[in-house]
């Protein structure tokens, strides 16, 4: 993402709120990341309120094609019903 394209999410999260202070804007969501980070690194997991839940999965070593492919970790993300439906229906509101 480029420094324009970051300050333009910035400016549209910041109208979306309703807000002026865009350093503000970018404390909270620098906030919401390191507590998101805190939890996977602590708990393995971290849940948002009718978001959904990231998930830190361990896969063992294994073999694919004739290759050891060494043990890792990866996130993944597991949508919550409210903003399935919320996606699902934001089609038909527009």
């Amino acid at each position: 993402m480029t420094n324009a394209e970051r300050y333009q999410f910035f400016e549209d999260l910041a109208r979306k709120l309703g807000l002026t202070d865009i350093r503000f804007v970018k404390q909270y969501y620098y906030s919401l990341v390191k507590m998101i980070s805190t939890g996977l690194s602590s708990v393995g997991k971290v849940k948002l309120p009718d978001v959904g839940e990231f998930v830190l999965k361990d896969y063992a070593e294994h073999m694919l094609r004739g290759k050891v492919i060494p043990a890792s970790k990866s996130l993944k993300f597991n949508v919550d019903r409210k903003l399935k439906d919320y996606l699902r229906n934001y089609n038909k509101l527009k």
